[in-house]
């Protein structure tokens, strides 16, 4: 076994023959460090499980010498965000549950994609789990962005208990995506915890994809208008709106988008800056602005 030192972070790794050509096979690590940069390493190959459950990772740097990262290399690394891989996406690098878990994960990137493609393929990792989409040798073109707003709105159009006894097998260790369930093969049942936490999770890909709109045709872009408003501010399910309040409240970009789709009348904008808690003072304010009062005018509510 071969010991590498990177800063903070001790790798093990073994050397292998790969096409005539040997290279280090990252098996897996002693230490770990927030940041872990192996641009400059020549790594053809990241093992399976090589960082399952690394807690302290967040962002990944990896070289273009990379071919292939093996089952469940990064599952369970819950505070990873940012993944950069230099040189062209290839469509067989992810092998199976790469990065299954890793529900902080806000960016796959590489050198060729634009920034909406990396980030909404960091969302078939976490909020909309899709293997073909995460390994499609089309991902950042056109068709690849048409089957991924398929999916969401087939997720859209999913009722919200659907699923709720999911979980994800990482070889020997089992992962509760709902976190309602056991870690020890205990299967979740539907929970009113599940169903709203999957509402919002429905209400914050449809912003992530209107924020991200590349290849955005209107039939789906009106749709998700239409998802939006029948779950606003008002409404019998209202999980938008909670999820604009919950998520949301210091995004002023959100709050602009929400108010351009549906559009709501003075005294609707007054009941809406009413239901906003004093721990959501940003949004508040917004809303006023919006609304073309005075701060002074709702002084006591700004308090």
């Amino acid at each position: 076994m071969i010991r590498i030192e990177k800063e903070d972070v001790t790798l093990l790794c073994e050397e292998r023959n790969m096409d005539g050509k040997k290279a280090l096979v990252v098996k897996g690590f002693e230490s770990g460090s927030a940041v872990l940069d192996l641009s400059d390493c020549n790594i053809a190959e990241i093992d399976r499980k090589a960082f399952l459950s690394c807690k302290i990772l967040k962002h990944l740097i990896l070289p273009g010498t990379v071919k292939h990262l093996g089952e469940w290399a990064f599952s369970k690394c819950t505070n990873l965000e940012r993944v950069e891989i230099a040189g062209e996406f290839r469509g067989n690098v992810f092998d199976r549950g790469v990065f299954d878990g890793c529900d902080a994960l806000k960016e796959i990137r590489f050198t060729n994609l634009c920034e909406d493609a990396g980030i909404l393929v960091a969302c078939n990792a976490n909020r909309m789990p899709n293997d073909h989409l995460l390994r499609s040798a089309e991902l950042g073109q056109q068709s690849w962005f048409d089957q991924w707003d398929l999916t969401l709105l087939s997720l859209l159009r999913a009722d919200d208990a659907e699923g709720s006894s999911n979980v994800a097998l990482c070889g020997e260790e089992d992962i509760s995506y709902d976190g309602v369930g056991m870690v020890d093969g205990e299967m979740p049942g539907e929970t009113e915890e599940f169903i709203r936490n999957a509402a919002k999770n429905k209400c914050l890909l449809t912003i992530c994809r209107l924020k991200h709109d590349t290849f955005l045709g209107d039939k789906v872009r009106e749709q998700l208008y239409v998802y939006i408003r029948e779950r606003g501010f008002g409404q019998k399910k209202d999980s938008f709106w909670r999820t604009l309040k919950e998520e949301c409240s210091e995004d002023m970009e959100c709050w602009q988008m929400y108010l351009d789709i549906v559009q709501p009348d003075r005294g609707t904008l007054n009941r809406m800056i009413e239901d906003l808690s004093y721990a959501q003072i940003q949004a508040k304010a917004f809303l006023i602005d919006a609304a073309g009062d005075s701060e002074d005018e709702w002084g006591d509510l700004l308090l």
